[in-house]
């Protein structure tokens, strides 16, 4: 009785097509990894802890950008007073329309943005709040 060989790679495949995937599967471990301690680098609740989770250095780095630009408003409205909310609304929409890139894949994204009165992130960000 034949044992079956459970794989993902098709039994079409030669022996350095199967080591080339691993190797490019190992690969892109290592650059997600490197990407990863990058970005946990850069957020100062996890960057001296000594184990961190993927997610959260994810959850961590969301709430840091939320401080950020909870800094940026208050900045805002101290030095414009009570058109701050507005300014730095169209400010932010305005610098994150240059963060955007124009390829034919993301257009419709971009479209979307474009035609926002804020950017999505600030409205999202609002509705969680107020709940």
């Amino acid at each position: 009785m034949k044992m079956a060989r459970l794989t993902s790679v098709p039994s079409t495949c030669s022996q350095s097509q199967i080591a080339a995937r691993k190797t490019l599967k190992l690969h892109i471990k290592r650059i997600r990894d490197r990407e990863y301690s990058k970005l946990r680098a850069l957020v100062p609740s996890v960057a001296d802890k000594k184990k961190v989770s993927k997610v959260e250095v994810i959850e961590e780095a969301v709430r840091y950008i939320e401080e950020l630009q909870d800094a940026l408003l208050e900045r805002f409205r101290e030095k414009h007073g009570s058109h701050g909310d507005e300014l730095a609304e169209e400010t932010m929409k305005n610098f994150v329309m240059q963060l955007m890139p124009e390829s034919p894949k993301s257009s419709s994204l971009v479209n979307f943005e474009k035609r926002q009165s804020r950017p999505s992130f600030l409205v999202m960000k609002r509705r969680k709040g107020s709940h």
